[in-house]
């Protein structure tokens, strides 16, 4: 700035009065996913400032980036963002992705009921599943595989770590309980099967006893109980 003082007839003495830093504005922009340490509004021509800044739930630190006027920097090994020597405004921006989310499936099998503690899951969350035999149902050699892969039992709660894809969870090997039919011929008698000898739980069994001449029935037992 350049300054002239006409017709000069005295001594003068100059000086500056009122004379203040410049300051410059600071415009955060994208913060509403992250959390951020104290940020002031405006500062002083060759300020500095620091700060941190963090993912809110829901959001993949790892994807964390922030720009200064458009320009990408780091954070140091302290874990501050720092801006040194500021001379303009600046416009600091934040920008994160949300943690991509996995659905869990579970194949429907007869005889089986399950719960899981969540459908949906983030990238690299766990899921536990309990699983409940209905009654009527054998699962001796029950097995459980999420994507083929065998899970292990802890009183029919399966733990699934770490996931980074959709899973889908079969149950195998749960058997409807059967029970055989053993027709005793004898004397006087026989007993022909009308249906099959082996039945499911709580199924039905027919059959049909043919008397030679001379016998009459006086009753039919199974298991000692009379029908």
């Amino acid at each position: 700035m350049e300054y002239e003082i006409l017709d000069v007839t005295e001594d003068i003495t100059l000086s500056l009065k009122d004379l203040k830093k410049k300051t410059f504005s600071i415009e955060i922009i994208g913060e509403d996913h992250v959390t951020l340490s104290s940020i002031p509004d405006r500062v002083e021509y060759g300020d500095s400032i620091s700060f941190t800044v963090s993912a809110q739930d829901g959001y993949d630190p790892a994807s964390l980036q922030v720009f200064v006027n458009g320009l990408a920097i780091e954070k140091g090994e302290d874990e501050y963002y720092t801006i040194d020597s500021i001379t303009e405004n600046l416009t600091i921006t934040f920008a994160i992705a949300k943690y991509e989310t996995y659905d869990i499936v579970v194949e429907e099998v007869e005889g089986v009921h399950y719960s899981l503690s969540a459908t949906s899951v983030e990238y690299g969350k766990d899921v536990t599943m309990t699983v409940t035999i209905q009654e009527g149902y054998d699962d001796t050699d029950m097995q459980v595989y999420a994507n083929g892969m065998l899970l292990a039992s802890q009183n029919h709660t399966y733990l699934i770590s770490n996931i980074t894809s959709d899973i889908t969870i079969v149950i195998t090997n749960v058997k409807k309980l059967q029970y055989t039919m053993v027709l005793q011929n004898g004397t006087g008698y026989t007993i022909q099967a009308l249906s099959s000898l082996v039945v499911d739980y709580h199924g039905s069994f027919a059959f049909k006893v043919t008397l030679e001449e001379g016998y009459e029935i006086d009753s039919v037992t199974y298991n000692g109980s009379i029908l």
